[in-house]
């Protein structure tokens, strides 16, 4: 997963929150950054909707459930899940650790499986 590009599609995306609505001029759901029946957008001043799914309440409610802030808010997690940092008990640094046997950074970056002692035992 490549958290970089998710997050630029997130971010060039119709900003959010956006809304589950009723497309009351074809029918359906509508997913919509303003939260009214698509009969009243005003889409002169720019107001539209994001998707219009005919038969697809499933996606609507999918689309609408997962708007840019919110996989703004999951990339985060995500990004800082994928760094692990350890403090240094005697220096009160705070600095990477293995992924693998958990060892202060004396193998540093993504090349863990690599350069681990455990871990090349483990694939063994």
């Amino acid at each position: 997963m490549n958290t970089a590009e998710l997050r630029k599609i997130a971010e060039a995306a119709t900003p959010g929150p956006w809304y589950e609505v009723v497309n009351d001029l074809i029918g359906g759901l509508a997913v919509s950054p303003n939260n009214k029946p698509c009969s009243q957008l005003d889409t002169r001043n720019g107001e539209g909707t994001v998707a219009d799914l005919l038969n697809a309440d499933a996606d609507a409610t999918h689309i609408a459930t997962f708007d840019p802030p919110t996989i703004l808010a999951l990339l985060d997690v995500v990004d800082a899940a994928s760094k692990p940092l350890m403090q240094d008990t005697m220096s009160g640094e705070v600095r990477p650790f293995c992924r693998v046997c958990g060892a202060p950074s004396h193998h540093p970056g993504r090349n863990d499986l690599k350069r681990c002692a455990l871990a090349r035992l483990k694939a063994l």
